[in-house]
């Protein structure tokens, strides 16, 4: 009996940590408060225009100097099925350095990448991707969204 009742609380523990954290599966971290980047994130089709009108949330991108992190958030208007997306990391002279590939999925897909292996300097980070929610519907964050930011 004493068995049972110790086998099903290890069961309801791995139930109460599992359940909730399959709703969202990025990278979940608490953001900064430091100033972040926005740009609008819009449906998209397969014709020749890139995309069709009508917001569909809010893509962010921030720099975190005490962590040296760069965050990035998702805050859709619907449930995002799969989001796959970029950082790419250059000189402020355009200059590539590095590029960090994200993912994520859910109500608000978040992540951080670490930028500590960069030599001191001031770079730019610009953040781009696209997805499909789970109804099926595509979209894209729009070009141009970046944050300049110095790593000391």
């Amino acid at each position: 009996m004493l068995k049972m009742k110790k086998f099903i609380g290890t069961l309801m523990a791995i139930m109460i940590i599992v359940v909730p954290s399959s709703q969202i599966f990025a990278n979940e971290q608490v953001m900064d408060s430091e100033a972040m980047r926005k740009a609008p994130i819009v449906f998209s089709t397969d014709e020749e225009r890139a995309s069709i009108s009508g917001n569909f949330g809010t893509a962010y991108i921030g720099y975190m100097s005490s962590a040296k992190m760069l965050n990035w958030r998702l805050t859709p208007n619907e449930l995002i099925g799969s989001f796959a997306g970029t950082i790419l990391v250059t000189t402020t002279s355009g200059i590539p350095v590095k590029t960090y590939y994200v993912s994520g999925g859910g109500m608000s897909p978040t992540g951080q990448v670490s930028v500590s292996s960069l030599k001191k300097g001031t770079y730019r980070a610009t953040f781009g991707g696209n997805g499909v929610t789970v109804l099926g519907k595509k979209f894209n964050i729009l070009p141009g969204l970046s944050e300049t930011f110095t790593k000391y």
